[in-house]
């Protein structure tokens, strides 16, 4: 793009990325851009502002304007923008628009010119996990079914869900790692993870992490997921046991007592 007031001309160009496929859901992103004079005057207190879509999030370092100061006839400056792409980015092409502000050397007005270009979003598989089915008891080996969602743009291949195990809690699992295999975007998938869940372990909810993986062409991508699994109080088979051995023989106690009376009353 060229921009240019009377003996300034001031072009965009150059536009890179970074990583070179920006996707969705990710994190410190950069644009960068060149701004080249190849007019015959210097282009004083240079501003490029940028108007971002809302799906580009602000980073500790994130700003949308760029200061270059002057740039002189023939000088190339870099202006660079960091940012974050949120879940929500649409795969194709972005328009991001802004304005070019700079003075001439021999005049105190400023020149605001407007700007635009366009840059690449590639979709990609994207995951959500859902508990469908958690019956875990203390005590017990039970289920816990899951749905992992691809939300994303693109098919995942190969898809592999792993519960990412910890020695602070108390769960034994027989795999800790379930195949899926395809799932288009907007398919589910069902995990079932069978679970021993210790005799002491306290009734309550505890977070379980899990990492789900997928496959697009040969790259791999990976994300993290919590989910809440309750645990309840299971069956007391040793103390339910003992209290039916007590009863039966209080019981038959009783039984022989009244027995053993009326016998002697027949006797006597």
């Amino acid at each position: 793009m060229n921009v240019q007031s009377e003996d300034v001309a001031l072009n965009l160009a150059n536009l890179q990325t970074e990583p070179s496929s920006l996707m969705p859901d990710t994190d410190d992103n950069k644009i960068t851009v060149d701004l080249v004079n190849n007019g015959d005057k210097t282009a004083e207190n240079t501003v490029l502002n940028l108007a971002f879509p809302e799906y580009f999030e602000q980073t500790s370092s994130f700003s949308t304007r760029q200061a270059l100061g002057n740039i002189q006839p023939g000088e190339v400056k870099t202006a660079e923008f960091t940012f974050d792409l949120n879940q929500t980015a649409p795969e194709g092409l972005t328009d991001v628009e802004g304005t070019l502000e700079y003075s001439r050397g021999d005049s105190t007005s400023q020149t605001t010119d407007e700007v635009n270009f366009q840059t690449n979003i590639q979709g990609k598989p994207q995951f959500q996990v859902q508990t469908t089915e958690s019956n875990l008891k203390t005590g017990t080996k039970q289920q816990l079914r899951l749905q992992v969602k691809n939300t994303g743009q693109e098919q995942s291949s190969s898809t592999r869900i792993r519960v990412l195990d910890s020695s602070d809690q108390p769960f034994r699992y027989s795999s800790s790692s379930q195949y899926i295999g395809t799932l288009q975007p907007g398919q589910t998938g069902t995990a079932v993870f069978q679970i021993e869940t210790e005799q002491d372990a306290a009734a309550k909810d505890y977070l379980v992490d899990f990492e789900t993986r997928g496959v697009k062409d040969t790259e791999v991508f990976v994300e993290d997921a919590t989910i809440t699994a309750t645990v309840q109080n299971g069956e007391q088979t040793g103390t339910n046991t003992l209290a039916i051995i007590i009863g039966a023989i209080l019981v038959t106690g009783i039984i022989g007592f009244i027995f053993r009376d009326k016998i002697k009353e027949k006797l006597n």
